[in-house]
């Protein structure tokens, strides 16, 4: 019996490790860039779940799709949907509750300016649609539900304790950055579930969102759709 007490404080200490470890890595490095903070994060996400026992990458969600096809189609609606869902309804709404606009500062080098965007892609591609998928969903939330006893009451708590972690790692976007990100956080959490644990789609939706959010940018379009989404709810 105290064997199995010490085998299962064993793999809550290392649970719970991995927990803190793996956010905590993906939000901050020593002189690594802020774009390849969440890739390390990834890569340490990986190595938690090989050095467990029998236990395969698929685990985080990395297996193949039952179907490739479906899941590149849904992942491509669902980034686009996210996009216009985002811009038109929960930005306007996220904005006028905080009277705080949402800080994209950071983009606005991109606009009119397509020599910045096109090498900027693929640094998005993987750290936030790919890196950021397999930090959020494919780790935190597995192994956070499999803590929990893997009931599904322990994966909606572990989707919302995903999309809260992704929510502070938004911190620079300001507090309705940080609101968005954590209710998109959690969007993401629930295709998780509905593709059963497995990430092909959410990777494919991800990168298809913000590669569409940034292209908005670069033309304008961004400011377009923000003023549609304010007119369309907040108008008099």
């Amino acid at each position: 019996m105290a064997l199995g007490f010490e085998a299962l404080a064993a793999a809550m200490h290392r649970y719970l490790a991995g927990l803190v470890l793996v956010p905590l890595a993906a939000f901050y490095v020593p002189f690594v860039s802020p774009y390849w903070t969440v890739p390390v994060g990834a890569v340490l996400a990986i190595v938690m779940v090989r050095l467990k026992p029998g236990s395969p990458i698929a685990e985080l969600g990395l297996g193949p799709p039952r179907r490739w096809g479906h899941a590149v189609v849904l992942g491509a609606a669902a980034g686009i949907g996210l996009v216009l869902l985002s811009r038109l309804l929960l930005s306007p709404v996220i904005e006028h509750l905080t009277a705080t606009p949402r800080d994209l500062s950071g983009f606005d080098h991109l606009r009119g300016n397509w020599r910045s965007l096109l090498p900027l892609l693929p640094t998005v591609w993987i750290s936030a649609g790919v890196a950021e998928e397999i930090v959020y969903r494919g780790y935190l939330i597995s192994q956070a539900a499999e803590l929990l006893g893997n009931s599904v009451p322990a994966r909606f708590a572990a989707v919302l304790l995903a999309a809260i972690l992704f929510s502070l790692a938004h911190g620079h976007q300001g507090p309705s950055g940080m609101l968005l990100a954590g209710t998109l956080g959690l969007l993401f959490g629930l295709l998780f579930l509905q593709q059963r644990g497995n990430l092909w789609a959410n990777m494919v939706a991800h990168i298809v969102g913000d590669t569409a959010s940034l292209v908005a940018i670069t033309l304008n379009w961004d400011l377009w759709l923000d003023h549609l989404g304010r007119h369309l709810f907040f108008a008099r």
